[in-house]
């Protein structure tokens, strides 16, 4: 080793200038106690006597060369530096053969490693000190571990079975021990002592190594770190097994002891509430698996609660999600030991609305809930044509906040195939009797004379109004806009056309006479305009409210005739 300075391994070469060289016992017995490979070369003459050479004549050029010397002296001098050089290659050579026949010791003991290559004995003769001062190294069992596999360490191992495993590496088994045992005897331990401990003798452990191993125990909840009095978990974790430069101020306690009941409970508990069972097995690995747990299903009760617009029932979710609000984000040992008060009030949320709402929003009840909320939505005007009484006991089924309770979706898809039906028949009867009505407007229009007048083009013409609607009447789904698209019809529609058949019937013929001159212009009569009114837009001057009795129905009947009379005086049509 270097002078002043201490090391756990040194390579220590004898060479021929060495004072008790070819003196073997005494190298031996200075050996001896230290975690060192002794190297001894075998005597040379010719290495001393080179060496000695090269060494005098490196000196003495460097010290007689300068910029302003002559060019003859310069010469001379770089000659000897060439030689020199050379020399230094013979010595390289010479002490590699050296090295391959130097008897190679490890506490005293002369290792048996032949070969020609020096390197490969030193190597091998190094491993040899390796295993004598780091016995514990093997504890490793080769395993390379690396400083970015920290992360993945932090996360509890598991089993092909999904358990984590019973038994623990004798790595783990060796750091577990000095932490409890310094936690025993009141030695505060420190990421710092815990690194220095495990990378000296007799474990010479490298960084990594103890890093990851720390990591594996701190994930099965075997030791706790701490910084400033506060218990640092997850991403804080990793953050602080990483930092080298605060590892004095972090601070390594064993987990708290929890009993196998405490374990037990929990287990049961993670079972019943969750429906599955943990895979953790570990206390405080267990613990956090619940935690997590807890949170996952927050996380989906909140995302359903946002639903409650729609469906507005999710508002159950409220009194659940309170009680999760208080067992989310507490420290592990709140799971162990507190949370067995709150059990028996979560178990009672999960049966009576957190089941029932999962299992309603997952399933097909869902989609009963959406079809016959559709079906209220869409077939409301229709309702009053088929009676409200169903339509009534559906919106209270959809309206109760414990809808999802029981068989109540199964009633709702009884009343809700029943209204359909019966929505469905009055419609069908509903369009078949206008488009009936139309049909007869259209026989009435074309019985007329004048229809017999038209051309095949005006004629068809006259029909389009009546295919358009029939068309509109086919795709309508709502009763009283059938109504309506028929009552619009007659009054505007249907009265247009009889007064554009009227005008098309009485126009003149548009080709000239056959006995009119040809240099003579035919000039058409002026083309008469029909005004068509309905019969029921005529008023009909009658000063009673009711027909009571037969006189009064011919005072009536005859005031009518007086009032069509007169519309007809007028040049009036009536629509009857």
């Amino acid at each position: 080793h270097f002078s002043g300075r201490e090391y756990e391994l040194t390579i220590h070469v004898i060479s021929p200038f060495h004072e008790h060289t070819g003196n073997k016992t005494i190298l031996l017995g200075q050996t001896l106690g230290r975690d060192e490979l002794l190297v001894i070369l075998p005597s040379s003459d010719r290495l001393m006597r080179d060496l000695m050479l090269y060494k005098q004549t490196d000196k003495y050029t460097r010290q007689n060369t300068s910029t302003t010397q002559q060019e003859s002296k310069r010469r001379i001098l770089t000659d000897k530096q060439f030689q020199n050089q050379e020399r230094y290659t013979h010595l390289r050579t010479l002490v590699s053969d050296l090295l391959t026949e130097a008897e190679l010791i490890v506490a005293g003991q002369t290792l048996d490693e032949g070969g020609r290559d020096p390197k490969s004995r030193l190597v091998r003769g190094f491993y040899t000190l390796i295993e004598r001062t780091y016995p514990n190294l093997q504890m490793l069992r080769g395993v390379a571990y690396r400083e970015d596999h920290i992360a993945q360490h932090l996360k509890p191992a598991t089993t092909l079975l999904g358990d984590t495993p019973a038994s623990y590496s004798e790595a783990e088994r060796e750091m577990l021990n000095f932490v409890n045992t310094n936690h025993r005897n009141g030695v505060r331990t420190t990421l710092r002592t815990l690194t220095e401990k495990f990378e000296h003798k007799p474990y010479g452990w490298y960084l990594a190594a103890v890093q990851c191993i720390l990591a594996k125990l701190c994930a099965r909840g075997k030791i706790e770190l701490r910084q400033d009095s506060y218990l640092l978990e997850e991403g804080a974790l990793e953050r602080a097994i990483r930092n080298t430069r605060d590892a004095s101020n972090i601070i390594l306690d064993p987990q708290i002891e929890f009993t196998a009941v405490q374990v037990r409970q929990l287990r049961d508990f993670h079972a019943d509430f969750f429906s599955t069972p943990p895979h953790a097995n570990e206390a405080k690995a267990l613990a956090q698996e619940t935690a997590d747990s807890f949170r996952n299903q927050q996380q989906t009760l909140t995302d359903l609660r946002r639903q409650a617009t729609h469906y507005p029932f999710l508002t159950a979710l409220d009194k659940p999600l309170d009680a999760l609000k208080s067992v989310v984000r507490q420290p592990y040992t709140f799971y162990l030991t507190e949370l067995r008060q709150q059990e028996d009030q979560l178990l009672d949320l999960k049966e009576d609305v957190i089941d029932p709402i999962l299992t309603f929003m997952n399933g097909s009840q869902k989609e009963i809930y959406d079809e016959t909320r559709q079906l209220l939505q869409v077939q409301e005007a229709n309702f009053s044509y088929v009676g409200q009484g169903k339509a009534q006991q559906l919106r209270q089924l959809l309206d109760d906040p414990h809808c999802y309770q029981g068989n109540k979706m199964q009633q709702a898809k009884a009343l809700g195939d029943e209204l359909q039906t019966a929505v469905s028949t009055r419609l069908q009867q509903e369009r078949e009797a206008t488009l009936a009505r139309i049909d007869n407007l259209w026989r009435w229009l074309t019985k007329m004379t004048e229809y017999g007048q038209l051309t095949t083009k005006q004629q068809q013409m006259l029909q389009q109004p009546f295919l358009a609607i029939k068309q509109k009447i086919e795709r309508q789904q709502l009763i009283d806009v059938i109504h309506g698209q028929l009552r619009r019809f007659e009054n505007r529609e249907y009265t247009e056309q009889l007064e554009q058949m009227m005008n098309w019937a009485q126009q003149p013929p548009t080709s000239p006479s056959a006995n009119a001159e040809p240099t003579e212009r035919t000039v058409a009569e002026p083309a008469i305009t029909y005004e068509i009114v309905k019969r029921d837009t005529l008023a009909v001057p009658f000063d009673k409210a009711l027909l009571t009795t037969a006189a009064d129905v011919d005072a009536y009947v005859e005031k009518l005739r007086q009032t069509l009379l007169d519309a007809l005086n007028d040049g009036k049509q009536i629509q009857v």
